[in-house]
């Protein structure tokens, strides 16, 4: 059986669905593959349900949330099982069983290859990873303190990934393709200057110089009505290299802009 975190909550096995049906077996579930192969203890995981005044009937009520994704994983013939124990419940599953687990695999091969110089293999392993995201992480959760920290651990995963990704998809010339991606994530996170300086070496690449300057000038304006702040020095750089035309935006290798060390 297989578990999808990275968009709605998901069980699958041999091409069916199995779906828990209530919201709060949901979130033990979440819980558990949050901390896959680690114990997690009976009071965590109620006041995870319940807060701080969990009802008399939390333990008999948490025993049946557990049968009940026990019952789904036997349906499914999965190798996953809960174990229970004194510290509590342990989910073991296996890596390739959990998208999120997948997910950081691909993600920790594709920068090994891009550290070692092959950068197609990178770009295609962290691609792998990056299409294994289908939205919000447990979308259809309500908001749990122990969920909501997964969730925003994941999603600070994935922009780590994609500002990666795409870095190295500007080195391997994929301009044209990427600038509906970054105008798509400029509008997302508007406040992101690592995006716009991306957008703008992918726009000057394409050949559309009074695009790049615009979207410097659009990023500019945002940063001093919502901060008071002028650019960062990687994005004036990148603006000003533009201004002259730099060689090196057009030809070179672009790993020196995008990591700001540029003079």
């Amino acid at each position: 059986m297989d578990f999808y975190v990275l968009g709605r909550l998901q069980m699958r096995s041999g091409g069916s669905a199995y779906t828990l049906r209530r919201t709060k077996p949901k979130i033990v579930l979440a819980v558990l593959l949050a901390h896959a192969d680690q114990p997690v203890s009976t009071d965590r995981i109620m006041r995870e349900l319940w807060g701080e005044r969990p009802p008399q009937s939390a333990a008999a009520n948490l025993y049946t949330y557990v049968c009940s994704i026990r019952g789904l994983l036997t349906a499914g013939r999965s190798k996953a099982k809960i174990l229970t124990g004194a510290a509590g419940y342990v989910l073991n599953v296996e890596d390739d069983c959990l998208d999120a687990l997948r997910y950081r695999r691909l993600a920790d091969r594709g920068r090994a290859e891009l550290r070692d110089g092959d950068l197609r293999r990178g770009v295609a392993l962290l691609g792998q990873a990056a299409r294994l995201w289908r939205g919000r992480p447990l979308a259809d959760l309500p908001s749990t303190p122990e969920v909501e920290q997964w969730v925003e651990c994941l999603e600070e995963q994935h922009r780590s990934l994609l500002r990666d990704w795409t870095d190295a998809r500007l080195r391997l010339g994929q301009n044209e393709e990427l600038v509906g991606e970054l105008r798509a994530g400029v509008a997302a996170d508007p406040m992101c200057e690592r995006l716009y300086l991306q957008l703008m070496l992918a726009l000057y690449r394409s050949g559309r110089v009074a695009e790049a300057l615009e979207a410097y000038r659009d990023v500019r304006r945002l940063l001093a009505a919502e901060l008071g702040l002028e650019p960062g020095p990687e994005l004036a750089g990148v603006q000003g290299a533009i201004l002259r035309r730099d060689p090196s935006l057009a030809t070179g290798d672009l790993s020196a802009w995008l990591t700001g060390s540029r003079g």
